[in-house]
């Protein structure tokens, strides 16, 4: 029910390795996309690139960095995905008229800073774009996260909400974001 799906396809290694289980271990670039807050955790600048190649030729790319600055941490993050080669039909035939691709893009730009020694709050605004054969549609979404060590030794909570915000029109449908909310606790 929600367009740009690729907006739910998680980044980096370790969150693939642990389940996509990062809204509260995020502490590096790839914060930019599972929680803004877990930016203030950084201590150095990062760069993080990921490229993932599907079936069919269907390639998710994100690229990311973060430095420290303005109290806290900043961070620019670009996602795309392509989907070559989608066959153009207008009738059912055996042979397509040709062949188009189908590109998304989500720039942001994020920020999270440490508001205590518990507590990290952090946000990313991102600016979409999404092309279907002739058609396209943009828009803005923000996210929004907190980080927050508990009492217990080691225990941290982490909460984000993502994609909060709207798109434009695709033709004559209003593309819904896939909207998300996060919960998570790491003991590690």
């Amino acid at each position: 029910k929600s367009g740009l799906a690729f907006l739910k396809i998680g980044v980096g290694s370790r969150a693939a390795a642990m389940g996509a289980a990062q809204v509260a271990l995020a502490n590096d670039a790839h914060a930019i996309y599972w929680n803004p807050a877990g930016l203030a955790l950084s201590r150095n600048a990062q760069l993080a690139v990921t490229h993932l190649e599907w079936l069919e030729n269907i390639n998710h790319n994100f690229a990311a960095i973060s430095f420290r600055g303005f109290g806290g941490t900043l961070g620019l993050a670009l996602t795309t995905q392509t989907i070559p080669g989608i066959e153009l039909r207008d009738k059912p035939t055996a042979e397509p008229l040709g062949t188009f691709d189908a590109r998304d893009v989500a720039f942001a730009l994020a920020y999270g800073k440490k508001w205590n020694e518990k507590l990290a709050v952090g946000a990313a605004l991102k600016v979409l774009y999404e092309k279907i054969y002739l058609n396209s549609a943009n828009g803005l979404a923000v996210d929004l996260g907190v980080n927050w060590q508990s009492p217990l030794s080691k225990l941290r909570i982490g909460l984000a909400a993502q994609n909060l915000g709207s798109m434009s029109a695709l033709i004559d449908e209003k593309i819904k974001l896939p909207a998300a909310v996060r919960i998570g606790g790491a003991y590690p």
